[in-house]
């Protein structure tokens, strides 16, 4: 959101998921945690993510960083 205000564009008009928007970034800064887990450690967890799931998750942040991008273009 303080992307989109920076850039002047209005979510009101773009109309992006910001709730789907915020559970992806949410697991992404789990994921990145996870990645510090020392796995030699006796009681290691790691959560395990299906790749459909992580294919949905980078396919919706791509078409949004799309949708950005033709909404900047559209006000130049």
């Amino acid at each position: 959101m303080r992307t989109m205000a920076a850039l002047g564009l209005d979510n009101k008009q773009i109309k992006l998921d910001i709730q789907r928007l915020r559970e992806i970034f949410t697991i992404r800064n789990k994921v990145i945690h996870e990645l510090d887990i020392d796995l030699d450690a006796p009681k290691r967890k790691r959560r395990v993510r299906s790749q459909a799931d992580l294919l949905d998750n980078s396919d919706k942040i791509l078409a949004t960083t799309k949708t950005l991008l033709e909404a900047i273009n559209a006000k130049l």
